[in-house]
């Protein structure tokens, strides 16, 4: 199974349903996808599917495009979203962004 999916599968329900993909598929060039940054990957998805609303959840903050980063929640290295500040940000973000 992908880490895509995986990745889901540790997510609450209600974070689940929210997920829409990978930011990599096969049809994509794997050496362009590698050298871009993170933040730029998420971009160029977020390109290809164009959400009305969009967040990312990322441990990458590194070189995200400036006006990406308003739709960056930051998880903890160790403790993903569990960490309690990621946590908080992740439910203020998802309320504002989606209501």
């Amino acid at each position: 199974q992908s880490g895509y999916i995986q990745a889901r599968r540790r997510l609450p329900e209600s974070l689940q349903v929210r997920c829409i993909g990978a930011t990599f598929h096969r049809a994509m060039n794997k050496q362009l996808f590698r050298q871009a940054s993170r933040g730029m990957q998420v971009y160029a998805d977020v390109c290809r599917r164009r959400p009305e609303r969009w967040l990312a959840v990322d441990d990458d903050y590194l070189n995200w495009p400036v006006f990406t980063r308003d739709q960056l929640v930051r998880t903890d290295e160790h403790l993903g979203i569990s960490a309690p500040q990621v946590l908080s940000e992740l439910k203020t973000k998802l309320a504002e962004v989606f209501g």
